[in-house]
Formats: C-alpha cells, sequence, structure tokens
C-alpha cells in the first residue's frame, strides 16, 4: 500500500476528490510516536481499498491550523469529503484497523 506524503499544494485533490474513505496522519519528524506509527504504515495489512497519507506538520502549518491539529500524531478519517473521525497517538495494526472500521 503506497503512503502519499501530502502538503497544501496537493492535499485537497488527493483527499477532497472523493467519497472514498482516506486517512491521514499528521506527524512531526522528531516525534517518537510518530516514528512508530510509520513503521506500522509502512507494513499496514489491510484488506479494503483505503488511500494513506501523511502531512509533515512542520513543513504545512497551514493544513495543521485548518483541521485544528494540536498535538501528534494526529490521525483525521475522511469520507464524503469530511472528517468523519479523529484521534491522536500511536496505533497498532489491529487499533489502526478498528479506528478505520468503526
Amino acid at each position: 500500500m503506497e503512503i502519499l506524503y501530502l502538503n497544501k499544494n496537493n492535499f485537497d485533490e488527493a483527499i477532497l476528490n472523493s467519497d472514498e474513505k482516506k486517512l491521514v496522519v499528521f506527524y512531526a519528524d522528531w516525534c517518537p510516536p510518530c516514528k512508530a506509527l510509520g513503521v506500522v504504515l509502512d507494513k499496514f495489512d489491510y484488506d479494503k481499498d483505503i488511500t494513506i497519507a501523511k502531512v509533515n506538520i512542520a513543513d504545512n502549518e497551514e493544513l495543521t491550523e485548518r483541521y485544528n491539529v494540536y498535538s501528534v500524531p494526529t490521525l483525521l478519517l475522511f469520507e464524503n469529503k469530511k472528517v468523519i473521525k479523529s484521534d491522536t497517538g500511536f496505533k497498532s495494526n489491529e487499533s489502526l484497523k478498528k479506528f478505520i472500521e468503526n
């Protein structure tokens, strides 16, 4: 599963262009839980079609403000062009699946 790296120039087109579920993770390079979540995302095993994207908060202050991201990692689940769920902190493979499905 390919992970997209987004910024203010490509975010809307990549995330808000369809009604499908999309997971966006706001992260920071200096953040240990973000690094651990990155390893989970790199190996994420999910049997349904979902777009996974990452946004570096250091480079994307405008997006961080738009989505009220105050801690990292922050996970936003989009569907029908809207945020339907959010959470913060590290997620294991199983808890990430539950976050997406429930």
